[in-house]
């Protein structure tokens, strides 16, 4: 069983995501309540539904049967939760994620989820409120400062939100959102004309490095704008 797990790894660090399911249920033939396999199949699954195959229910289904296995096994919740989340499942997920803070109150992952799936389903006080213990577990996350960011802009707190979108280019000095989202705050909330205008053209020069012409175009369209 586990040199069964050592190739599906290997295969999956390959990219190679069926071969590596195959060599996961081998892993379950010899082991079938074999924790490593189960969770690790349920990732390669979430690799496939990525690459445009329809393997997320798959997923699901593994993620279920990892947490039954293990209740104690933090990453197959988080798993499962994200996978929910894609799947527009949110109710499931946050009853999932809810308990998994029971599991691990100090998995920063878990509010994180928490977050985007009461974001997703409008319930902006919770999102707020679980993206702050998010990053107050793990205050170093570009993603998870910049999802605090963009729930803070939802509840219209434009000022934390401004704070959170310069954290996060703190963190990252080349995360071209984070500059767009700072220039957009300066130049709409509270108007800075310098400091709107450093980031946008920051955020703009990122852009184009990464050719996303469409977000170049909607900050040309701010900078030609007179602060609000």
């Amino acid at each position: 069983a586990e040199e069964w797990l050592k190739e599906g790894l290997r295969l999956q660090g390959l990219a190679r995501y069926q071969s590596a399911v195959d060599a996961y249920q081998m892993a379950q033939s010899f082991k079938p309540d074999f924790l490593d396999a189960f969770y690790n199949m349920g990732v390669a699954y979430g690799c496939m539904e990525e690459n445009g195959i329809d393997a997320l229910h798959k997923a699901v289904w593994v993620f279920k049967k990892s947490i039954d296995i293990n209740p104690q096994f933090i990453h197959s919740y988080t798993a499962l939760g994200a996978s929910y989340i894609k799947q527009g499942e949110l109710e499931l997920a946050i009853e999932v994620l809810n308990r998994a803070v029971i599991v691990d109150p100090k998995d920063s992952n878990v509010f994180y989820y928490l977050g985007i799936a009461h974001r997703m389903n409008s319930q902006i006080t919770e999102a707020v409120k679980n993206m702050k213990l998010a990053v107050a577990l793990k205050p170093d996350s570009v993603q998870m400062q910049y999802y605090l960011g963009l729930s803070l802009m939802d509840s219209q707190l434009y000022e934390e939100a401004c704070h959170a979108f310069k954290d996060v280019v703190r963190i990252k000095p080349d995360f071209a959102d984070g500059h767009f989202m700072v220039g957009k705050l300066y130049r709409e909330q509270f108007p800075d004309a310098d400091k709107s205008h450093y980031h946008l053209k920051r955020a703009e020069k990122l852009f184009m490095k990464l050719e996303d012409y469409q977000r170049v175009g909607q900050i040309r369209q701010l900078l030609s704008r007179r602060p609000a």
